[in-house]
């Protein structure tokens, strides 16, 4: 079974139709001593199409944006993007990956899965994954206390905000709960 974390940056709090600026998603393992991540893929998203399919955008985070680190606002601002219908395609294959089952784990199941799932159906797609294949760390976090320590890995390389740096944080606070994941 593998497991991938997914991440996304967008410019709304909508669950299904937020302008999304990035998506992020990384093959992790929670073996110990330490807990894993593939190097994962990263896809930057245009706005001006997303706009035309009336994708929103809240004030309300443009004024988050507005508070973040230089870094974490360049990912997107300043990065070449993938237009939509090339990022569909590689996202599907990414997680399709070896035709071994899957799970996608992101950090709150509505907003992540919800947004690229409208993305699919905009352009006339189905989403690509089972119904039942999405976890939720967010739930994990707040019933497990953390029982060990941030692993080694977790340092200041991380960005917060950038979709990468996101999933990498979200799979240490995962393996600090100390919980078993079946292989």
């Amino acid at each position: 079974m593998r497991r991938i974390m997914v991440d996304i940056e967008t410019l709304s709090t909508h669950t299904s139709n937020s302008i999304v600026l990035s998506v992020g998603a990384a093959e992790f393992w929670l073996d110990d001593p330490e807990p894993g991540m593939s190097p994962g893929r990263e896809w930057v998203l245009p706005i001006g199409p997303q706009i035309a399919l009336g994708r929103e955008i809240s004030q309300d985070t443009l004024n988050f944006w507005k508070k973040q680190p230089r870094e974490a606002i360049a990912a997107w601002a300043e990065a070449k993007t993938t237009n939509i219908e090339d990022f569909l395609y590689a996202f599907k294959a990414f997680i399709e990956g070896t035709g071994l089952g899957y799970e996608l784990w992101v950090h709150g199941v509505c907003f992540d899965m919800g947004n690229i799932e409208g993305l699919y159906q905009q352009h006339g797609a189905k989403a690509p994954w089972p119904y039942n294949c999405v976890r939720d760390a967010r739930t994990i976090y707040r019933l497990f206390p953390a029982m060990r320590p941030a692993p080694d890995w977790r340092d200041s390389s991380l960005i917060p905000h950038t979709p990468l740096s996101d999933c990498a944080a979200q799979v240490q606070d995962l393996w600090e709960r100390d919980l078993i994941f079946p292989k």
